[in-house]
């Protein structure tokens, strides 16, 4: 597979794994996936079906249209954390989840990690 394929291979994957995540598609199609990546339907398609191939994306509901297996939701989701790990992290003076401000206990309190990173800033 040339370098140019596998690219977007991946890219497809990506996308198809961050528009479930953010509840834009659960199923889509080239064209539909060519409005958020810089690259032209066919090629798409073409990585579609070598998605299909492998069994990370499975066909849906209409003809040319597809949806993640859950190997694809894995790999995707691999893919994705590994691309954009950097912009991803905990921001700076953010609480993580499961922090103590988000239990009914903490609810309306302000945070400590908020509290922290104010002080450490001079505010």
């Amino acid at each position: 597979m040339s370098m140019v394929r596998l690219r977007t291979r991946d890219e497809v994957l990506q996308v198809m794994y961050w528009m479930l995540g953010e509840n834009i598609a659960h199923e889509i199609d080239a064209g539909y996936v060519a409005r958020f990546l810089a690259m032209p339907e066919n090629e798409i398609a073409e990585a579609l079906t070598v998605l299909a191939r492998e069994r990370l994306v499975l066909h849906g509901a209409g003809a040319g249209r597809y949806r993640l297996s859950q190997d694809g939701m894995r790999e995707g989701g691999r893919r994705f954390q590994e691309e954009f790990r950097d912009l991803t992290k905990q921001a700076h003076g953010e609480c993580a989840p499961g922090c103590w401000c988000h239990t009914a206990e903490g609810e309306g309190k302000e945070c400590p990690s908020v509290t922290k990173a104010r002080i450490s800033a001079g505010g």
